[in-house]
């Protein structure tokens, strides 16, 4: 496991800040972001950072380093993490329910 630097560690806190009224008003429908929204929102510089330190996995293992940095602000109590019920329809197989952690800043 790669160990986060400070600055990764404050660039995805940056991410958690909702920018306007729109992100505000999403937020509190969806009382949080996920990590790969939280990945999409860092700039383009950082997302490059992670994918390549991750690039025998490529996007899924940055996303996946940015959730474990996600967990260790919560515990450091920076960040709030909440898990929340999703249903989402499936053509196939009908609704199906998710459990999703979501994150959003102090």
């Amino acid at each position: 496991m790669v160990v986060p630097d400070a600055t990764e560690q404050q660039a995805i806190a940056r991410a958690l800040r909702p920018v306007g009224l729109g992100e505000r008003a999403q937020l509190w429908v969806t009382k949080g972001w996920t990590a790969s929204q939280v990945y999409q929102r860092l700039p383009p510089a950082m997302q490059a950072t992670l994918a390549e330190r991750h690039a025998h996995d490529g996007r899924r293992r940055a996303v996946d380093a940015v959730y474990n940095v996600l967990l260790l602000l919560a515990r450091e109590g920076h960040v709030q993490r909440k898990q929340v019920r999703y249903t989402m329809d499936l053509n196939t197989k009908g609704p199906r329910d998710m459990l999703v952690d979501v994150f959003r800043a102090r």
